[in-house]
Parts: structure tokens; C-alpha cells; sequence
């Protein structure tokens, strides 16, 4: 599954472009069914802030993403050390090479020819 990327709402955008618009007006001022400009804002402020945390929790998840990939690097070129070490001890057709993880030179397939 991949994971989402930041969140840039539309609606969001939206409603600060009617809250600017709104600026002029008393903020007491009904907008009908219980709805004032307060409220209003008020909501289009909590949005804001809901995504902003979103958004931060995945850039720290993109911290430790990246942090995960490197010690993958370091353990990748560690494991070629290990079986490059253990070859060079025991050579590349030995059970010790085989038993950690190497294909032993007896067992690889000749390459065939080409016509």
C-alpha cells in the first residue's frame, strides 16, 4: 500500500478565500440555520490546523523512511562483506560459504552457448 502524500485541501483553500472576504463583515453576523462568521472561521482555523499536523506526522515518517533505507544500505553492503570475507577464508565451493547464504561455484549453472 503506499502511503499518502501531504494534503493540500481544496476546500480548505476555498473557505480562506471566503474568510478574507468575510474580514469586512461583524464577526456576530448571522449567515442563517446558527451559522456566523465566527463559526465559520473557526472551523475554516481547525481544518487548517488538522491538516497541518497531517502533514507533519508524515514528514516525520518520511525521517524515519529515510533512516530505514540507510541502515538497509549499510546492512546490504555488510552481508557482501560477511560473504566476501567467509569466501576468501574458506573459498567460494565450502559448506561455511554455502551455510551463510552463498551459492556454491559446484552448484551454479554453466552458461549455455549462444548460436
Amino acid at each position: 500500500m503506499a502511503r499518502p502524500k501531504k494534503l493540500v485541501s481544496p476546500a480548505l483553500k476555498k473557505a480562506q478565500v471566503r474568510v478574507a472576504g468575510l474580514g469586512a463583515m461583524d464577526s456576530k453576523a448571522a449567515l442563517g440555520k446558527g451559522l456566523t462568521v465566527q463559526s465559520y472561521t473557526d472551523e475554516v482555523g481547525k481544518l487548517g490546523v488538522e491538516i497541518a499536523e497531517y502533514n507533519a506526522l508524515l514528514s516525520s515518517l518520511d525521517v524515519k523512511l529515510n533512516g530505514i533505507k540507510k541502515r538497509e544500505r549499510t546492512l546490504e553492503t555488510m552481508s557482501g562483506q560477511v560473504l566476501r570475507r567467509i569466501a576468501a577464508d574458506f573459498g567460494p565451493d565450502s559448506d561455511e560459504y554455502e551455510r551463510v547464504g552463498g551459492k556454491r561455484m559446484s552448484e551454479r549453472k554453466k552458461p549455455g552457448r549462444k548460436a
